[in-house]
């Protein structure tokens, strides 16, 4: 999620022809960090232009976009805490 988010402060790249497997529960996990940052990066990309398609200009929807993430990275920490604590 760190790098989703640092990633929603710059203006992504709208001009470049890019493609995303939306699901890839088939596919490997990705090889290295590079690849993994390549695959959250297309996909913050379709996460923007999809709001922007709901007519959201793109500041707006990278804001919308911020709260979604934080919002996952609460609860994917908050999740980790609570399956790490012993069960009395």
């Amino acid at each position: 999620m760190r790098f989703a988010l640092a990633d929603l402060d710059q203006q992504p790249d709208l001009s470049k022809d890019e493609s995303l497997i939306p699901r890839r529960q088939a596919k490997s996990w990705a090889a290295d960090t590079a690849t993994r940052d390549d695959l959250w990066r297309k996909r913050i990309k379709n996460d923007v232009i999809d709001l922007m398609t709901g007519r959201q200009d793109l500041a707006a929807g990278q804001a919308q976009l911020k709260k979604r993430y934080t919002t996952l990275q609460r609860a994917s920490t908050s999740s980790r805490a609570t399956t790490s604590s012993p069960i009395s």
